[in-house]
Parts: structure tokens; C-alpha cells; sequence
């Protein structure tokens, strides 16, 4: 699978409630940035603070739009230029208040499910619903709704979501396509260049750093240097910028699964080949 399908897309990304609209951390952080800004921002501008890609902005900006538009204030996107807010101080003011991060992390329906798929797709044993919703700040049935919902997506991946009471709740499948399911993730939430430029020593939402973690952030650029090398001695295998990227990630999220043990069988390489 190369992407999420639209069917996937309403999965991750609930409706917005009619009285009320849950905010991730990072359409948290874009406005921030456009409400603080006493002139216009180019989405290049946004992206280096935010440390993502343009593309991920421009992704962004309708729920950005949204969300102003709800509290009065005007968001000005022209081509070329820039953007910029509209509105009256006081107004700018107040929601820029309500925008100030909690003390405690909190977890839009979108997070929480990606949470939830980082969270089990990482783990080599069941994890009791009561651990899921301590760690997320939310009732049990709230984490047994959110499963109902990525049911269907996790058997679309070719996996099977196991929910026992008093066992817990895991996800079991071929190590290939346990693999593929994260490379899904980390292109949904992360995008590729956030993750090879990823840093532990910046701020980072809980999800974003746990998928990270699972795709071997921390040791890319070893493997990006070795894959380099390789190229470097056969230069008749060409690559393009998009397949040389995708299969750098696909390989440190090889390496970190080997690094915890996990590794693919003999009957399941011909699918692994197939994959990559």
C-alpha cells in the first residue's frame, strides 16, 4: 500500500464536531505562528519553525482556515506571497489564549488512533486497554471506540486486531507487512524529510516521537550514509529522489526492528522483496 485511500482518510480524520473543533499539535503550532506574525508568512517560513515540509503546511490549511473563520478572523492565502490573519485584536488575542499548550499533552480523535496503531504495531506483546487510556489522558471506551474505527483499516493492511478481555489488545501479522503498515504511518504523520532531519533534542508531539522512534529516527543518518556509499559504487543503479527516499526509510525501519529482535522468516522474504 502506498498511501491512505479515502476510505482511510475519513478513518484518521473524524468530522469536526458542530461545537467544537480538536485541534492537532501541529494546526497548534501554524497558528501560533500566523497569529503571532505582524506581517505575512510564506508556508516555506512556517515549515522550517515547525520543522516540516511545505507540502505538510498546505495540508493543513484548510483546517487552519476553518478554525478562524469560526472565531471571527480571516485567514488570507494569496499566491506568491503569502499569509496573513484579519481580524480584531482582542479576538486574535483571546484565541491565541485558548491555542497555549496545556500542561498535559492532549489527543485529537486523529492522534489518538495514530497513537493507537504506533502504539500496538510497536509492541511484541497484548496491551491492556486501562495502559492505552493512562497514557493517553482518556476513558476505556474511548480507546475501545477508536479500535472499532481502525478495525477495518488494520484488515485492509493484511493484519488482525486481537481484543481479548483480560488479555489485551494486539496486532498480529507477517513481519513484511507489519513493516509496511509503519512505512503507511510515518508517510501519513511524519512525511519523509521531517524524519530524516528528526531531532530528539526538539519538541515533539508524543505521537509523532513514538512513530519516529519506531522508524529508527535516531540512526537514519548512519543509514543514509551507507546507503549513499552503495550508490556511489553502482552508479548504474539509478534512483530517483522519491525512490531513494522511500527506500532509505523502509531500511531504517528494517533496522530497528532488527534491533529488537524481530526479524523476517524464510517464508516471508519473498513478500518482504515484494514490499520494498
Amino acid at each position: 500500500m502506498r498511501a491512505y485511500g479515502p476510505a482511510s482518510k475519513r478513518l484518521l480524520r473524524p468530522f469536526w464536531r458542530l461545537m467544537g473543533m480538536e485541534l492537532s499539535h501541529r494546526v497548534r503550532q501554524i497558528l501560533d505562528l500566523l497569529l503571532r506574525s505582524p506581517s505575512e508568512s510564506t508556508v516555506a517560513e512556517i515549515a522550517s519553525s515547525i520543522r516540516v515540509s511545505p507540502r505538510t503546511v498546505h495540508r493543513e490549511l484548510d483546517t487552519v482556515e476553518s478554525y478562524l473563520h469560526r472565531h471571527g478572523i480571516t485567514l488570507h492565502r494569496k499566491a506568491g506571497s503569502g499569509l496573513s490573519v484579519e481580524g480584531d485584536p482582542s479576538q486574535i488575542e483571546q484565541v491565541r489564549s485558548e491555542l497555549l499548550m496545556p500542561a498535559e499533552i492532549e489527543y485529537s480523535a486523529d492522534e489518538r488512533q495514530v497513537y493507537l496503531l504506533a502504539r500496538l504495531l510497536g509492541s511484541r506483546e497484548p496491551v491492556k486497554l486501562f495502559t492505552l487510556a493512562h497514557e493517553m489522558k482518556v476513558t476505556v471506551p474511548t480507546v475501545g471506540a477508536d479500535l472499532d474505527d481502525l478495525t477495518d483499516w488494520i484488515g485492509k493492511q493484511g493484519l488482525l486486531l486481537i481484543r481479548r478481555r483480560g488479555y489485551g489488545v494486539e496486532i498480529t501479522g507477517s513481519e513484511p507487512l507489519i513493516r509496511e503498515a509503519i512505512r503507511t504511518l510515518v508517510r501519513f504523520r511524519l512525511d519523509d524529510l521531517s524524519l530524516i532531519g528528526y531531532s530528539e533534542q526538539n519538541p515533539h508531539h508524543p505521537v509523532d516521537a513514538r512513530i519516529a522512534s519506531m522508524a529508527g529516527a535516531d540512526r537514519i543518518s548512519a543509514i543514509e550514509e551507507t546507503l549513499w556509499k552503495w550508490e556511489e559504487r553502482h552508479q548504474e543503479e539509478s534512483f530517483s529522489e522519491e525512490a531513494y527516499t522511500d527506500l532509505l526509510i523502509r531500511l531504517s525501519i528494517a533496522a530497528a526492528r532488527i534491533r529488537k529482535g524481530i526479524t523476517v522468516t524464510e517464508a516471508e522474504a519473498d513478500r518482504l522483496t515484494f514490499a520494498v
